[in-house]
């Protein structure tokens, strides 16, 4: 696998909350909102997220929906990554929530008629991992 949270870097975050919980903690990192996220932003660094890319070319098309990348923001906010140490200091649970808005102007979608319109979508994805192998 990729290693994600050790890529992080006090750039990336706007916040970090530590709670103790039973015998461990609960560590909550906040990230910082990006715009279009790539390869070498933020979220790259520990959780999956939705690109230009993946909008121009999988998403749009998936819905009969044609846009060019210049029409396409994708903004994340107010989003984290959430790790769960226990009394030993192994991880017990990971969750990630991604919240943001996908913009497509002047999209044009062909389904029965084609309409050309402009698009704001609200998105928010929540990924748990546990049972961690040590």
């Amino acid at each position: 696998g990729k290693n994600y949270a050790s890529a992080l870097t006090m750039s990336d975050i706007k916040n970090i909350g530590v709670q103790k919980s039973g015998s461990g903690y609960v560590i909550t990192v906040n990230l910082k909102d990006e715009t279009n996220p790539t390869s070498n932003g933020h979220f790259s660094r520990c959780m999956d997220y939705m690109t230009v890319d993946d909008v121009e070319k999988v998403y749009a098309p998936k819905v009969g929906a044609t846009v060019t990348r210049d029409n396409i923001k994708v903004t994340l906010t107010n989003s984290y990554a959430k790790l769960t140490v226990d009394a030993n200091g192994k991880v017990t649970a990971y969750e990630t929530l991604v919240n943001g808005v996908l913009t497509m102007k002047n999209a044009s979608i062909k389904k029965v008629v084609t309409i050309n319109t402009d698009l704001d979508i609200t998105l928010s994805s929540t990924t748990k991992y546990t049972n961690f192998a040590f």
